[in-house]
């Protein structure tokens, strides 16, 4: 080794848990997104049938599904920055 590059290791010593931590944080990062990326449709449909259950359960009578209908096109509506009118 020559002498720049003891200096620079000696000049990164302090610092070597953080980048080692930092480091370990992207390719933690990396590797979940891999996972979740790969298994993307069999977690949106577990998810999707749990709800489907919860919404059969929850939400029986006619007025409590009107009023859930109602919210998500508001919520849908101020997702996208719309203004959101009734009609009627």
């Amino acid at each position: 080794m020559n002498h720049y590059q003891t200096n620079l290791i000696s000049l990164l010593r302090p610092a070597f848990v953080g980048l080692l931590f930092s480091i370990l944080t992207l390719l933690f990062g990396f590797g979940a997104g891999v996972v979740f990326g790969l298994n993307e449709d069999v977690i949106k449909n577990k998810l999707k049938s749990s709800a489907v259950e919860v919404r059969e359960v929850q939400y029986r009578n006619a007025y409590t599904l009107a009023t859930l209908a109602v919210a998500w096109v508001v919520l849908s509506a101020f997702w996208r920055k719309e203004k959101y009118t009734t009609k009627g």
